[in-house]
């Protein structure tokens, strides 16, 4: 019972998108009786009619995905698999990436795909038809136009992502199996892949459009290694004199190092998490070659940042000892007076959860489309009589007076 009750659609807004005036907009799959949208389109469908219907189905096919030996689960994942390799000499690292995955996901193949899936693992076929319902009714709103995506996940569909990867899948299985033998490893990350092969520069070339030539909607581009290094994610790989790969954190060109401020108004446990954070990717991704490197750059970017201790050294995790599973406070964070809440609470097992007073979003302009009555409020009913009626409702006052 609770799982129907989780899919009923009460409390439904329209989607939205973000971003400026269509015209500046450049590819997608977007379809309206009146205009079409290209470009990259990221959909808000939080509370939508079908938002708790796809986040049911995007539980039960999750748990079809992530078997395969291509599947990396994270940039701490890779390294486990890293820690195992050995480069030859007459071996190449590539990294591929596709284009706009999301929005060339080809749907009725995708949904041939699903239904093979499900039946192999005991699943309803019933599942198909409600992803249909939730893959072919993406519609959204945008500057005050309505517009239905005609193919490809919306971005920001609780489905998206393991659809994506269902369709990866399929994809890297036919691609491997139809393409040269010159593949000795290859590793993916939902669109992104680390790719071993035999060959020179030319291999990797004519494995690319081999890649491009399965599916129109597909298209791979490349980076190959520079000087025996390539970054994957958030991770440097060197290539060893013995062929086994060094590895340390790595930021793209454009990264600034800029974090929250230690001087900012955050409760301590908020600040702590940025050391925290820092500190356990740097044990976590380098290896012992690289480790000091990286912390003496997280301590330096820690100060710059405003934060004066030094970096924790590496402990143990001891036992927590059990708590009784409460609803948490959300509280505003002032200091001196919720930080003390929050110590007695504590003492009665009750989790506090700490927010920013005020947040940038809140100092600009939205770039959402103001929707009409959809958000909670004070309301007033005239009477023919010449009485009104002035309420106030949590709900969106458009599910209260209508």
């Amino acid at each position: 019972m609770e799982t129907f009750l989780s899919t009923d659609p009460t409390l439904s807004v329209i989607p939205f998108t973000y971003g400026k005036k269509a015209g500046c907009l450049s590819t997608c799959g977007c379809l309206s009786p009146f205009l079409v949208l290209r470009g990259i389109v990221i959909v808000s469908q939080i509370g939508s009619p079908s938002y708790h219907l796809a986040k049911h189905v995007a539980g039960v096919l999750q748990t079809l995905v992530g078997k395969t030996t291509s599947f990396v689960k994270d940039s701490r994942h890779f390294i486990d698999i890293v820690k195992t390799i050995k480069l030859e000499p007459e071996e190449i690292m590539v990294s591929f990436d596709v284009e706009s995955l999301f929005t060339n996901v080809p749907l009725r193949e995708c949904l041939g795909i699903v239904k093979t899936k499900l039946v192999e693992n005991g699943h309803p076929e019933g599942y198909v038809t409600l992803l249909e319902h939730c893959l072919e009714g993406n519609y959204f709103l945008y500057h005050g136009q309505f517009y239905l995506q005609v193919d490809g996940v919306a971005m920001g569909s609780p489905v998206a992502p393991v659809i994506a990867n269902i369709w990866m899948e399929h994809f890297e299985e036919l691609a491997l199996r139809s393409g040269p033998p010159v593949i000795t490893l290859w590793k993916r990350y939902v669109d992104d892949v680390f790719c071993i092969l035999r060959g020179s520069s030319d291999t990797v070339e004519q494995f690319v459009d081999h890649l491009n030539s399965i599916h129109p909607k597909v298209k791979f581009t490349f980076e190959m290694e520079s000087d025996r290094s390539l970054p994957f994610l958030d991770v440097k790989l060197k290539a060893k004199p013995d062929g086994t790969l060094a590895h340390s954190v790595y930021r793209k060109p454009t990264h600034t190092d800029r974090y929250l401020q230690a001087s900012s108004h955050h409760h301590p446990r908020h600040l702590q998490s940025v050391v925290t954070s820092l500190v356990n990717r740097a044990r976590d991704l380098c290896d012992s070659e690289h480790l000091d490197k990286e912390l003496a750059h997280v301590q330096k970017v820690l100060r710059k940042n405003g934060y004066l201790q030094t970096i924790p050294r590496k402990t143990k995790k001891g036992e927590r000892h059990p708590q009784v599973d409460r609803q948490p406070a959300f509280l505003p964070y002032v200091k001196g007076i919720t930080d003390k809440v929050g110590s007695v609470l504590r003492k009665v097992s009750i989790k506090t959860v700490y927010t920013p007073l005020s947040k940038v979003a809140s100092l600009l302009r939205s770039p959402k489309d103001v929707i009409p009555y959809q958000s909670p409020g004070v309301y007033k009913i005239d009477c023919s009589c010449g009485s009104a009626y002035i309420g106030q409702t949590k709900r969106s006052v458009q599910e209260r007076i209508y």
